[in-house]
C-alpha cells in the first residue's frame, strides 16, 4: 500500500522527474536519490535542476559523495529546494565516496562496505517513517 523509489545516479533524475509527476499515485511515499545526478536536468535536457526540485510532492533524501557537487549539500540550491517544498527531505553527505559507490563500490574497501551498508540502512529507516 505504500511505496519508497530509489534512483542512483541519472535514476536520482528519474526519481525527481517522478516525485514532481501531477498525476503521482497516493502510494508513492518518498524517495531516496544515492549520488544523485539531478543536476544533469540542466546540460542534457536544458531544464533548471531548482526548478525541478521545487516540484516535488513527497521527502526525498539525497545521498551525495563527496565529488557530488556541492548544492546538495545542506545549505546548497538543490538540497534547500527540495527542502523548501517538502521539509522531511533530509541529506546525508558521504565525505569518503566517490559518486557510484552504492552500485560499484569495491566492497572489499573497508570504507566503501561500511559506506554502502550506512546507504542502505539509512534507506530503509528513511523508508520506514514514510512507508
Amino acid at each position: 500500500t505504500s511505496i519508497g523509489v530509489i534512483g542512483a545516479c541519472w535514476g536520482a533524475w528519474v526519481l525527481s522527474k517522478f516525485l514532481a509527476d501531477s498525476n503521482l499515485p497516493a502510494s508513492v511515499k518518498a524517495g531516496v536519490g544515492w549520488h544523485p545526478s539531478i543536476q544533469l536536468e540542466e546540460p542534457v535536457l536544458g531544464g533548471d535542476t531548482v526548478s525541478l526540485l521545487k516540484k516535488a510532492q513527497r521527502p526525498m533524501k539525497l545521498l551525495p559523495a563527496s565529488n557530488d557537487p556541492a548544492d546538495y549539500k545542506e545549505g546548497g540550491n538543490f538540497y534547500e529546494a527540495i527542502k523548501s517544498v517538502q521539509p522531511n527531505s533530509e541529506v546525508l553527505w558521504f565525505d569518503d565516496m566517490s559518486h557510484g559507490f552504492t552500485t560499484r563500490g569495491d566492497m572489499s574497501d573497508a570504507k566503501v562496505k561500511r559506506d554502502v551498508e550506512l546507504a542502505m540502512t539509512t534507506t530503509v529507516e528513511y523508508f520506514q517513517k514514510f512507508c
